[in-house]
């Protein structure tokens, strides 16, 4: 049923959520953000996380200082603000780790039938 299929998909994408703080001189910001690409590099990864804007930002501005909470591992990592659109609310986040942490997957909305439940961010 519907409520079985939220719950798993909320248990597979768990491992993959990650808390996001961040500060300026006016304001601080919490949140979460998704591990959705990780890329390897020689010693560590690089990840990235979809978040909102609104968690790094203040007036229209990135925030000075963004770290990345794992809250598995009771680790805080810097990271940086990629890109973002202020208009959506969303924003891309990079950082590294010598973990091989678990990544969510996305679906090609092209990909679902019509009639199907799904969650959409764009």
């Amino acid at each position: 049923d519907v409520e079985d299929a939220l719950v798993l998909a909320t248990k597979k994408a768990e491992a993959s959520v990650v808390g996001i703080e961040s500060n300026s001189k006016l304001t601080k910001g919490f949140g979460s953000g998704v591990i959705f690409k990780v890329e390897e590099l020689s010693s560590s990864y690089k990840y990235y996380v979809l978040t909102n804007f609104h968690v790094i930002s203040y007036n229209d501005r990135v925030n000075q200082t963004i770290n990345i909470y794992l809250g598995e591992y009771k680790e805080t990592i810097s990271a940086k603000c990629e890109d973002y659109d202020s208009k959506n609310d969303s924003a891309v986040l990079s950082f590294t780790s010598s973990r091989l942490l678990p990544t969510a997957s996305f679906a090609d909305k092209k990909s679902i039938p019509k009639t199907c439940f799904a969650f959409w961010f764009e």
